[in-house]
């Protein structure tokens, strides 16, 4: 097996090989250099506020912390 490494910036071109290799039936693998595109932030960014209930996020946020059940527990091992 054979393992070719392409950095692109660019994501029309990055759009462009991944067809490619699919077409091809290539396994592919992307790793991203942890910059977030503008379209990426748009996404991110329209996912806040979209959670619809009764509660706030303070009662909500309660709610989660008086469920948990934190107590000593004797373990054998």
């Amino acid at each position: 097996m054979h393992e070719i490494t392409i950095s692109i910036e660019n994501e029309n071109d990055l759009e462009l090989i991944k067809g490619l290799a699919r077409r091809l039936r290539l396994p592919t693998f992307e790793r991203h250099d942890g910059k977030v595109t503008a379209k990426q932030k748009i996404v991110f960014d329209s996912l806040f506020g979209s959670w619809e209930g009764e509660k706030t996020g303070d009662e909500l946020a309660a709610e989660i912390h008086n469920s948990r059940h934190d107590s000593m527990r004797d373990v054998e091992l």
